[in-house]
């Protein structure tokens, strides 16, 4: 193996013990390592949670540990983008059955902020439909039908 993928190799497993998902390489301290990475996690929570502040509204005292969850099981994203993260949290929440219809309507404003279209999404505790709609270089709409 040559010095580059040596170094390659190390830098890879850093990051994996960063982000939860490895044991810290050799020559690294495990303890800072550890904190480092909480860190780092709650960087990425108060981020999320600046971008939507409906999540902590939602969420409460529960946001801190799903979000730790969340992080864990999902790997980094690839931008900087606090709207994309806690787009991508809420989709993990709803795969978990977790998305309250609170949050169903954050998640349709944060999709249709990223890119137009229409997002259609049942709640189910309201009873209601509530469609988004965004086209190109419009702000969102949301139209709230009650059932009868």
């Amino acid at each position: 193996m040559s010095a580059d993928e040596t170094l390659a190799s190390a830098q890879a497993a850093l990051l994996r013990a960063l982000t939860g998902a490895g044991e810290p390489p050799a020559g690294f301290d495990p303890g800072r390592v550890q904190a480092t990475a909480r860190l780092l996690a709650d960087k990425r929570l108060r981020s999320a949670a600046r971008a939507c502040p409906a999540l902590r509204r939602e969420l409460g005292a529960r946001l801190s540990a799903l979000f730790g969850e969340f992080t864990r099981a999902t790997p980094n994203p690839t931008s900087h983008d606090a709207h994309a993260d806690a787009d991508c949290f809420l989709g993990w929440l709803r795969n978990r059955g977790e998305l309250t219809d609170g949050l169903r309507v954050v998640a349709i404003e944060l999709r249709l902020r990223r890119s137009p279209g229409v997002v259609v999404a049942w709640l189910r505790t309201e009873r209601r439909l509530v469609a988004g709609v965004r086209l190109p270089a419009a702000p969102a709409w949301l139209v709230s039908i009650p059932r009868r």
